[in-house]
């Protein structure tokens, strides 16, 4: 069947031409749409082909009038910013890191009057989340994962951005053989790099701003932080990024809400992150260095927090942060970008089923993580009794 013939049906906008020239009917020319990833807040998440270079892209089609009105489909305020994504993207391409995804090629984006299809990399591995979820990770495979993420979002800060988002949904996984030699994974035998997304609630360092965002992944002073006292800190994404290795490590979250209203989070918060573990029967599962990081990591004030850097140089990782150090310091760390942007082209994996053929995508559906398997309802808070939790951290 040809594939043509099977292109997922695009939604068809009142004029075509774009104010750059490029118009929708260049950019059906240019790629042919297989499925739908995922829904959006702005549109949905295409997997496209590009018929030419014949390679996979992922294809975000962001529907303008939901952008300018900050407003997702349902009529819900966002405060993703559809322009900061595009920005930061761009400058990842000029500056690209392996764990931090970049826009494709400028040749491979089109805008119309309606809508922007923002083109860049596949990542075929889906969200760590998913990886998670599944309980696919060894423990030395979640240390090398966790080392390529800091890294990532190392290199995010040095460009001056905080990324005010950092969770499992928003890392995505990619073969390491679509990277190039030099920067194949080295340690615990990955098959995948993490690569760092979304990018729509970021903010420049020192920026004045509150953004909303998953509120058990997000920093208190990201979500209750005063927008004229508080700047963007890059202590808010090792804020994020301890909820993510207690979640990698543990497989459910620390808490429900970052506040001490929640008394998993005032258990943290009174130091005794330990006594929680022991509670939910999974203190075996961490050593105690780790547990001891974790708990630094996610002190309700930034100023407690480490620094990234401190955090790479932990004795959990310090092996990984020097090998990486002496790879830059012999220049060896070029990415190639030619190999960035191409994947094995293997016509059977492009085949569009009758299934897809029948699904019209609809750009204008936010996603609903909920439709997910959901981790974050297993949090072991049955087997005791909360009340007895709140005395235990104010009498113990």
């Amino acid at each position: 069947m040809n594939a043509t013939q099977n292109k997922e049906k695009l939604p068809v906008p009142h004029s075509t031409k774009s104010a750059s020239g490029k118009d929708r009917r260049a950019f059906d020319k240019t790629f042919t749409c297989i499925k739908t990833l995922q829904k959006a807040i702005f549109g949905n998440v295409l997997l496209c082909d590009h018929t030419q270079k014949r390679a996979k892209r992922a294809v975000k089609v962001l529907e303008k009038k939901l952008i300018n009105n900050r407003h997702s489909a349902d009529n819900l305020p966002v405060f993703e910013s559809a322009q900061m994504e595009i920005l930061i993207l761009r400058e990842m391409r000029k500056s690209p890191h392996p764990n931090v995804l970049c826009l494709a090629p400028e040749d491979e984006q089109f805008e119309d009057e309606e809508f922007m299809y923002v083109v860049t990399p596949y990542c075929e591995g889906g969200e760590l989340f998913a990886k998670c979820a599944d309980g696919q990770l060894s423990h030395d495979n979640i240390l090398a994962l966790f080392m390529k993420i800091m890294q990532g979002l190392q290199h995010l800060h040095e460009c001056g951005f905080v990324h005010n988002d950092v969770s499992l949904e928003n890392i995505l996984l990619r073969k390491t053989n679509n990277i190039g030699p030099n920067w194949k994974s080295s340690q615990g035998g990955l098959d995948y790099e993490p690569v760092l997304c979304d990018f729509g609630l970021c903010s420049r360092i020192g920026e004045t701003s509150v953004k909303r965002g998953k509120i058990q992944y997000q920093a208190p002073e990201v979500i209750f932080g005063d927008v004229v006292a508080n700047s963007s800190n890059p202590k808010s994404d090792v804020y994020s990024l301890g909820v993510v290795l207690f979640i990698l490590i543990f497989k459910y979250p620390p808490y429900d809400f970052p506040h001490l209203k929640d008394p998993r989070f005032a258990h943290i918060q009174a130091g005794k992150m330990k006594d929680l573990l022991r509670l939910w029967n999974v203190y075996h599962l961490a050593s105690p260095t780790m547990i001891d990081l974790l708990q630094s990591m996610l002190w309700q004030k930034a100023n407690d927090r480490p620094s990234l850097q401190s955090v790479m140089e932990s004795p959990l990782f310090i092996s990984m942060h020097k090998d990486k150090v002496e790879e830059e310091e012999d220049s060896t760390m070029d990415i190639d970008m030619d190999l960035l942007f191409q994947d094995e082209y293997d016509k059977g994996q492009h085949e569009i089923d009758d299934e897809h053929m029948q699904v019209e995508a609809q750009y204008s559906t936010p996603r609903h993580k909920a439709t997910k398997q959901d981790i974050y309802s297993s949090s072991p808070d049955n087997i005791f009794d909360i009340n007895l939790m709140q005395n235990r951290i104010h009498h113990s």
